[in-house]
């Protein structure tokens, strides 16, 4: 149901007539009762009476006023309230019953028009005439609904109790159920309470143990902690002990490598000398042994925090021949670089860098000079 007060009706009807022609209120809804009616629109003949003509048109002015608000409050109840467009239009009270209201309603709204019957479906008493109950059933329809609605329940019951008083009777009815819902609320508290404070002292308890057994676990952890260090320390060494062992076996493999690369026997050794960061670290056999062809071929000092390097120092002679002279020291430092003892890939292309031999035409000589330094893929070192 959608409802919406206007404040246009027969009693505005009357304001404007009695304004327009000067005349009291009383008097001028008399002059509407009696000879009022709603003029009709477009080209009619009007009444004989220039006074009645003119009465209709004041009537018909408030009633175009009335269907203004009727169609605003159609097209409200349709485009905000989602409601669908009217079928039929009754109209009730005082006013309704104005010869030619029917029409005009009927002709603005396009739709159909009726008055309302208060007294459709009510059985009226003897002593009731028909005819006055039928001429005042459009004003009837607040007295029959209050009738009908003292013998029982109504599909429709309009309140107009003030909201304050409303919103005071529902708070009394709703009193007990808060007050219950209230008590229920401080009990799921208090239990809440009584839970977390058992569960705390649990917690506390439980909290104790566990800190008496940590304390206990905690020398136990100390304890193992110095042995797990004491293990690492000699494992440390243990693996520097099986790495010095391992040594052995690689020099004696290194030397056979060596000894597997010689081609002919134009060339022999006669120093083999590992170096770390171009220094020995052996001591000299042969005081004077030691073949540096020129000063440039002794390393630079390693920078400081910068890893060791570590070579392999071969020095010999190579045997005059006809092959090629030094080039048979070359082809051996070439197939020295191709062992997996030697990071020395690169040879092929800088044997200057790593080969220094001498050359000579003497006929009084028999062999010349050679030095071959070749980095080591594994370096010699032992740790104390």
């Amino acid at each position: 149901v959608f409802t919406r007060n206007i404040l246009v009706g027969g009693a505005t009807v009357t304001s404007n007539i009695a304004k327009e022609f000067g005349l009291g209120f009383g008097d001028a809804e008399e002059q509407k009762r009696h000879q009022g009616f709603v003029a009709f629109g477009g080209a009619v003949e009007e009444h004989a009476d220039p006074a009645v003509a003119a009465l209709s048109k004041v009537i018909r002015n408030s009633m175009t006023r009335l269907h203004g608000e009727v169609t605003r409050t159609i097209n409200y109840y349709r485009s905000q309230q989602g409601g669908s467009a009217p079928k039929r239009v009754f109209l009730a009270g005082g006013g309704a019953t104005m010869p030619g209201i029917v029409e005009f309603f009927q002709e603005k709204l396009k739709l159909p028009v009726e008055l309302l019957d208060a007294f459709r479906g009510v059985t009226l008493d003897r002593g009731v005439s028909a005819e006055n109950a039928s001429a005042d059933a459009p004003s009837c329809g607040e007295l029959v609904g209050l009738a009908l609605r003292g013998f029982g329940s109504c599909p429709i019951e309009v309140e107009l109790v003030p909201e304050s008083v409303a919103r005071a009777r529902d708070a009394a009815k709703r009193s007990p159920a808060l007050i219950m819902a209230m008590l229920c609320l401080f009990a799921a508290l208090g239990a809440g309470i009584l839970y977390f404070k058992f569960a705390d002292n649990a917690v506390q308890d439980r909290l104790a143990k566990l800190e008496a057994e940590q304390a206990e676990l905690k020398g136990y952890a100390d304890d193992i902690r110095d042995a797990d260090e004491k293990l690492e320390e000699l494992i440390t060494q243990s693996s520097q002990l099986e790495a010095a062992v391992s040594d052995r076996s690689y020099w004696v493999r290194l030397l056979t490598e060596l000894n597997s690369k010689y081609a002919n026997d134009l060339i022999w050794l006669t120093v083999i000398e590992p170096l770390r960061n171009g220094e020995p670290i052996t001591t000299e056999i042969v005081k004077g042994s030691a073949f540096v062809p020129d000063a440039g071929a002794v390393p630079q000092a390693p920078v400081a925090g910068a890893p060791a390097s570590y070579e392999l120092r071969l020095q010999g002679l190579y045997r005059k021949n006809e092959v090629g002279q030094q080039q048979v020291v070359y082809d051996f430092a070439k197939s020295l670089g191709g062992s997996p003892f030697f990071a020395a890939d690169d040879i092929a292309s800088k044997l200057e860098k790593y080969v220094k031999a001498q050359t000579g035409l003497e006929e009084d000589r028999y062999a010349f000079k050679f030095d071959i330094r070749l980095p080591l893929r594994q370096p010699m070192e032992f740790k104390k």
